[in-house]
C-alpha cells in the first residue's frame, strides 16, 4: 500500500518524478515514474502541489502558467500567460493547494502570490 506520495521536480531535467514511501519504510523512497519535459511541455518548473484527488499542478516557470495533470501524468488542464494582470504570471515558482481546493501560486517577478478557487474556473 502506498501511504505517502512525493512528487520531485528536478529542473536540470525539467522532469516530473514521482516517489512513494511505507510506513513499514520510514524514511526510505521507491521511485514510480517519471513525466519527461517532452511530455509535459515544461520550462523549468520550479514548483508541485497535489490536491486531496491526487491531481498534481506544476509551477511551469518559464511558460509563466499552471498545468494541472492526473496522478498518471495525463495533462487536464492549464492557465496563465505571462503579464502582470489577474491570472498572468511571471515566473510562478511555488504552488500549493488547500483542503477546500483553493490554489495559490507564488508569482515571483510580480511580488505577489495569486489565489484560485475551484469557483474560478482556471483550475
Amino acid at each position: 500500500m502506498r501511504d505517502r506520495m512525493i512528487y520531485l521536480i528536478l529542473t536540470l531535467t525539467t522532469s516530473v518524478y514521482l516517489l512513494y514511501s511505507s510506513a513499514s519504510q520510514g524514511q526510505e523512497y521507491e521511485f514510480v515514474l517519471s513525466w519527461p519535459k517532452e511530455i509535459l511541455g515544461l520550462n523549468s518548473p520550479e514548483g508541485v502541489a497535489v490536491d486531496g484527488l491526487g491531481n498534481v499542478y506544476v509551477a511551469d516557470t518559464y511558460n509563466h502558467r499552471i498545468q494541472k495533470f492526473d496522478s498518471e501524468g495525463n495533462f487536464l488542464t492549464k492557465w496563465g500567460t505571462e503579464g502582470s494582470g489577474d491570472g498572468q504570471f511571471k515566473r510562478p515558482v511555488g504552488i500549493a493547494v488547500d483542503v477546500s481546493g483553493n490554489v495559490y501560486v507564488v508569482d515571483s517577478r510580480n511580488h505577489r502570490i495569486q489565489k484560485f478557487s475551484p469557483a474560478s474556473g482556471l483550475r
